[in-house]
Order: structure tokens, then C-alpha cells, then sequence
């Protein structure tokens, strides 16, 4: 009589719930750092009002860029946007946003969400299709509208739960404005607001954070991203909390060594002309 090795059985079962469990969160092949936008002390502090004001960002240098893709199609053009930040000793966070955009609809909106838990910020998986993965601490602006709302993603496609609805906190201040070409946006965001309801972000001076960015162009009726659908990946940013690193010169060694190296080859060039 054929016995049944449950054992055996049981085994398997469990090794091919454990392959579903993990798939969901393995399909992303691979997350891009694409730039690394230094956040210098503000001098003077941003008024928060959609308008890059002369001076106002000078402290923070050259705009770092990043590209965002259209979701429907990755091979479409792309946008590139322009990043700078600079942050407060009362642990708040400053950023200006320029995205190329020439006219405004009710459907246009903006999205930046932190790294603030231990998972990826994105996956692609059969049951979830392209996502924020969930409880990442993220700031949503509605562009038309001017309407700021801090939020954290909810693991199902880009939509997001606003703190407020787990007895969360409003932290933060977001505005926008066009100047026919761009949408400017600025953000004000502590960096330690306590909101643990509403996973907001809780980092020091001297930290880096992973930003995903998500921007609707209802107009085109094109939404841009850091995805790359095609490939089943996507790239993301890095803020540092803080100035970049000191340069502190070539180390002498390598000087030496190097300038040994000219005089060698200069002096076996002279030979050979001789």
C-alpha cells in the first residue's frame, strides 16, 4: 500500500507559500540612485509660497536633476526636474521643486514620499501591479488648488492615507505656482515632527533619506514617475541632511607617485626622440 509522506508533503506547502509571500516585495530588479541633493543651512529661512525668490535658494547652489518617466510608456519623453534644499536648526526640511508643466488643471498633483520604514519605497508584483510600498512617510500637493497634505503610502498603486485619519498630525506646508513653463513648488517638512500615527519621517542633521517623486499632468494626461515600467525597476534620489563632504586634497602619495610617473615617461619620450 502507497504511503502518504505528509512530512514531505507539508514540506513543500510550506516552500511554496513561502516563494508567495515573498515574491510581491522580490519583482523590482534593481533601485537606481540617479542624485544625492546636499541640504545647507538656510540663509535666509524660504517663505513658502510657490515662488523661487531672488536669493531665497542661493545658499543651496545648482539644482541637482532627475528624470521622471511617463508610466504608460517609459520610451516617451521624459521630464527632467530640478531639486534644491536647505533645512533649519528647528529640524525643518526646505525644498524647491521646478517641473516643466505650461498650464495647470484640477487633476494635477505632486507626490514625494520618504524611505521612512525598512522595505523598499516601490514594487511590481502580480497582485499589487506597480505601488508605493506601504507606511512610507509621503507629501502630496494638488497643484490647481494649492492643497497640502501630509500622508503615507498605503501599498496599493500611488493613492495614500492622510495622517489625519489615523489620528495622525497635518505636519508641514506646501505651495505652487506657475510661470508658464514650470511649476514651481516649495515644501516645508520637519525632519522630526514625532508623528508616529502618520509615519512621518524622524531623522537628524547629518542623515540621508531616500525620495521617491510622482508627478500627474492631468492636462496630458500623462503621469510621470521614477519608474521604469518596461524594466521592473525604478531610480529614486537621496537628501542629505547637512553639507557635502569636505575636500581635504590629494592625499601626498599620490601626488608623489604621480608626479614620478610624468618625470619617467617624460624622460623615456626624450630617449626615444634621441
Amino acid at each position: 500500500m502507497y504511503k502518504i509522506n505528509y512530512k514531505r508533503k507539508f514540506s513543500k506547502l510550506l516552500f511554496l507559500g513561502l516563494i508567495l509571500v515573498l515574491v510581491p516585495s522580490t519583482l523590482v530588479k534593481s533601485a537606481n540612485l540617479k542624485a544625492t541633493i546636499y541640504s545647507y543651512p538656510a540663509d535666509p529661512i524660504p517663505t513658502i509660497d510657490g515662488k523661487i525668490s531672488a536669493g531665497e535658494w542661493t545658499v543651496a547652489g545648482t539644482p541637482e536633476e532627475t528624470k521622471l518617466y511617463d508610466l504608460s510608456d517609459q520610451y516617451n519623453p521624459h521630464i527632467v526636474i530640478y531639486l534644491r534644499s536647505v533645512y533649519s536648526e528647528e529640524k525643518v526640511l526646505y525644498l524647491a521643486i521646478e517641473i516643466p508643466d505650461t498650464l495647470v488643471d484640477g487633476s494635477d498633483e505632486f507626490i514625494i514620499a520618504f524611505n521612512s520604514s525598512d522595505t523598499p519605497l516601490a514594487l511590481s508584483a502580480p497582485t499589487s501591479g506597480i505601488a508605493f510600498d506601504d507606511d512610507h512617510d509621503a507629501k502630496k500637493l494638488k497643484i490647481e488648488s494649492n492643497d497640502y497634505i501630509d500622508a503615507f503610502t498605503s501599498g496599493t498603486g500611488f493613492s495614500l492615507n492622510d495622517d489625519v485619519s489615523v489620528s495622525g498630525t497635518n505636519d508641514g506646508l506646501g505651495k505652487c505656482t506657475n510661470n508658464v513653463t514650470h511649476v514651481i513648488i516649495e515644501f516645508e517638512i520637519p525632519f522630526d515632527s514625532g508623528d508616529s500615527h502618520g509615519r512621518d519621517i524622524a531623522v537628524n542633521v547629518g542623515d540621508d533619506e531616500e525620495i521617491f517623486l510622482y508627478y500627474r499632468d492631468g492636462d496630458n494626461e500623462t503621469t510621470y514617475s521614477h519608474w521604469l515600467v518596461e524594466l521592473v525597476e525604478y531610480d529614486y534620489c537621496r537628501i542629505h541632511i547637512g553639507l557635502p563632504p569636505a575636500f581635504t586634497g590629494i592625499p601626498f602619495w599620490i601626488f608623489a607617485t604621480s608626479l614620478a610617473s610624468i618625470f619617467i615617461i617624460a624622460s623615456f619620450i626624450k630617449k626615444k626622440k634621441k
